[in-house]
């Protein structure tokens, strides 16, 4: 049989499985759905075949960066980890992202150092090992250039606007 006539007898036994009303019929009947579009697709299909190095082969670069935060994170390595060259890696992700490498990764930090600032129990010291600062001044200068509060005023501030979040009721 050639490819027209596999594709007509696939179409016959999806119409058959579909007829047939069970659940297995049902699940047949979406197998040879699929595998006729995927036939038609490979024959008829114009598209050029992906290339590894289109941005949107940075999409784990958020995940990675996310869970590893508090260690030094290197447009180098990175890019070793992306098998491109650095130059091509900080333009592939200028362009996925919109920003260098350095600046997404120091958003990132100062985003999950908002978040812990929410928490009184965590010291200033702690927060910035635990988003990556060398120390507690870096960590600092870095979050007032971004939000323009220091990490103490923001804490204030986020503690100010929402007392009643914290769990306390009024008498």
């Amino acid at each position: 049989l050639d490819k027209g006539q596999r594709s007509a007898r696939r179409v016959g036994e999806n119409i058959h499985c579909h007829v047939k009303g069970d659940v297995i019929g049902q699940l047949q009947s979406q197998h040879y759905a699929f595998g006729l579009i995927l036939a038609l697709l490979q024959q008829f299909s114009t598209m050029p075949p992906a290339h590894t190095h289109q941005p949107h082969a940075l999409n784990w670069i958020s995940a990675y960066c996310s869970f590893h935060l508090a260690e030094p994170l290197l447009v180098a390595d990175l890019a070793n980890r992306a098998n491109l060259s650095q130059s091509h890696f900080n333009a592939l992700f200028r362009k996925r992202f919109g920003t260098s490498p350095h600046q997404y990764v120091m958003r990132l930090r100062i985003q999950r150092a908002q978040e812990l600032l929410q928490h009184p129990h965590h010291s200033l010291t702690h927060i910035a090992q635990l988003c990556g600062f060398a120390d507690v001044h870096h960590f600092s200068k870095a979050f007032k250039r971004l939000t323009t509060y220091t990490p103490g005023a923001y804490r204030a501030l986020m503690h100010q606007q929402a007392p009643h979040t914290r769990g306390h009721e009024s008498p």
